[in-house]
């Protein structure tokens, strides 16, 4: 699967998911542009700004991306095709 295959599977599924999970999880080395890939086929991706503590003990703020309810509200079906070679 591609990496915007699984991230979109990812988001799909309710879970939110940041620039070091994705990494991690997916192997995926710049979050935002996979974001935009989704955004440019018809998904609506919501960013929020979180604090989170990191392991020295200092705070940082990071974006966590979700999948927004209007994905499931829309009634034409959004492209589902994905050629993705990233």
């Amino acid at each position: 699967k591609s990496q915007c295959q699984m991230l979109l599977e990812h988001l799909q599924a309710g879970r939110s998911i940041t620039y070091l999970e994705a990494s991690i999880k997916y192997g995926v080395a710049h979050l935002p542009r996979r974001i935009k890939d989704l955004e440019e086929r018809g998904y609506k991706i919501i960013r929020e700004t979180i604090e989170v503590e990191k392991s020295n003990g200092k705070k940082a703020f990071v974006t966590k991306y979700s999948f927004s309810i209007e994905n499931f509200k829309r009634r034409e079906p959004i492209q589902s095709e994905f050629q993705f070679n990233y």
